[in-house]
């Protein structure tokens, strides 16, 4: 029997260039594993939220130039402003959940985008209602709902 670095003994011949099983780096390790198992269809899922936050902050913008151009007119336009920046923000943090698989993000990442396709569906902005509709019927998969109660 051979004696290991660790102190053990092992049936096995022990052999200095084999790479050591102990990692002395655990959440690294995690870090790479649960990297590994996240889903294809999980990170498309985050990326196309993270691209649907990202357009709702430059409408947000676009909405507050836009008040800026009217002056007193445009007082309308800050609080819709207002509300699109708050929406991305959240839209920010729920890409943050979706890419870190964490439990919140799935109910949360749902129930935004419910309301905004409510809120697309008033004056029928087909164009706003794409991404969201995409994103609420992938997160219904049973799959994708499976990977979130990890």
């Amino acid at each position: 029997m051979a004696i290991s670095p660790n102190g053990r003994q092992s049936r096995l011949p022990y052999r200095k260039d084999a790479p050591n099983p102990v990692s002395h780096n655990s959440r690294c390790d995690t870090e790479v594993i649960r990297m590994a198992a996240k889903p294809i269809g999980i990170v498309i899922l985050a990326v196309l939220q993270l691209l649907s936050a990202l357009l709702i902050i430059y409408s947000g913008y676009v909405a507050l130039m836009a008040a800026l151009l009217l002056g007193p007119l445009g007082i309308l336009f800050v609080g819709l402003a207002a509300i699109l920046l708050i929406f991305g923000i959240i839209g920010l943090i729920l890409f943050y959940g979706l890419w870190s698989l964490k439990g919140w993000a799935w109910l949360w990442t749902l129930i935004i985008n419910i309301l905004s396709i409510l809120l697309n569906l008033y004056p029928f902005n087909w164009i706003g209602l794409i991404l969201p509709v995409i994103i609420v019927v992938y997160l219904l998969v049973p799959s994708t709902r499976a990977a979130f109660k990890k």
